[in-house]
């Protein structure tokens, strides 16, 4: 599964009438800057330096070598036309790019052609953008961007932007994952990873990881779950793995031999870190049932989290949990009368301060329910 996420480069107005390119009709021999180390004809060119030439000659070939690597540059097809223009530049995004402009008499065709030589050259084609792609990594690819355009003098041509780019990280996500647990999760050995964000059929957020060119079988990563803690089982998505704290992760493999994992989190830990900037602890009772919600007060609302079956202990036990990161409690204990007995206690981190923090802990007696509430 490619989770191709942003390729397509957003690129100036790199064109023949808009870019500061120096004219020259033959290669110097200064020294390049920003080059790509694997070529070998890197001092032939010089960067934002105009050439020409009547055929897709050596020269064209060994300047894409500078941005594709020699050992792909004879896989980038060549064009038939009337006159190439061609130089290097970087992007806005600081990417090497080589551009090569075609004029060509079969503007009418040269897109469909253009891209049916980049399959044969073993490219895969963009569904839904115009520009080719391959593999040279486990974490880099190899793009083909063309477009037809017009200079200056309304003549049209076809250009070729081409790049390498590095679409996959060689390290796991750690910082995607930091976004919905605080827990370790076991990484699974691998080349390359992409991950992104999204939200599920219930509308809960979670991190997509891709593990590409993976070293351990599921069943290896499985039995490393479990070492941790995870008790595995199984799931809308595939197989799932839950961690004594909430934390899920489901986990299947793709068709082209891809893991995907999804990572999510029962216990509202990006909500609590919009709200604090840190985490909270857990009830430490194994029987209780959390959920949470949003409760309107005023013109805010208040994160709410809730544990069902508990006895009147939780109060305490939770309230020494809060002491034991910091929290102090605010005033005394206090219980309100009506329908419900319901025991209450405040609780404050840096008092008077900026980043002040203050939670209501109250317990009700008849529904057996410990309610957190996060003020702010």
């Amino acid at each position: 599964m490619k989770k191709r996420i942003g390729l397509l480069l957003t690129l100036l107005a790199f064109l023949i009438c808009g870019c500061d390119l120096k004219g020259s009709t033959s290669s110097g021999n200064i020294s390049l800057e920003n080059s790509n180390p694997t070529s070998q004809n890197e001092s032939k060119f010089e960067w934002n330096t105009l050439y020409s030439s009547t055929s897709w000659d050596e020269n064209v070939v060994d300047l894409i070598g500078v941005i594709a690597g020699d050992d792909y540059k004879e896989l980038i097809p060549g064009i038939d036309a009337k006159r190439l223009d061609y130089y290097l530049t970087v992007d806005t995004s600081t990417i090497s790019i080589a551009v090569i402009n075609c004029y060509v008499n079969n503007l009418n065709t040269i897109v469909d052609d253009y891209e049916y030589a980049l399959t044969i050259c073993g490219f895969q084609l963009s569904y839904d953008s115009p520009y080719g792609w391959m593999e040279v990594s486990a974490t880099e690819e190899l793009v083909v961007q063309y477009s037809i355009l017009e200079d200056l003098h309304g003549t049209s041509y076809f250009e070729l932007i081409i790049y390498r780019v590095e679409m996959r990280m060689s390290d796991w996500p750690t910082d995607y994952i930091g976004l919905v647990t605080a827990e370790d999760i076991p990484v699974f050995d691998a080349k390359a990873y992409e991950a992104s964000t999204d939200y599920n059929y219930a509308y809960q957020f979670y991190v997509l990881v891709c593990v590409y060119y993976p070293e351990i079988t599921l069943e290896q990563y499985e039995s490393k779950l479990i070492s941790a803690g995870y008790t595995i089982g199984d799931s809308y998505y595939g197989s799932e793995a839950v961690s004594k704290l909430g934390t899920r992760i489901n986990y299947y493999e793709d068709y082209d031999g891809s893991i995907i994992l999804m990572i999510s989190n029962d216990w509202p830990y990006l909500d609590i870190m919009a709200y604090l900037g840190m985490d909270l602890p857990r009830l430490d009772d194994d029987n209780a049932a959390m959920s949470y919600s949003y409760v309107r007060n005023g013109d805010y609302s208040n994160l709410a989290i809730y544990y069902d079956y508990v006895d009147s202990s939780a109060l305490a036990t939770y309230g020494h949990q809060l002491e034991e990161i910091g929290f102090v409690q605010d005033g005394n204990e206090y219980q309100n009368g009506g329908t419900y007995t319901i025991t209450s206690r405040n609780y404050v981190m840096n008092d008077g301060q900026e980043d002040e923090h203050y939670l209501v802990l109250m317990y009700c007696l008849e529904m057996q329910m410990l309610a957190i509430v996060i003020y702010y």
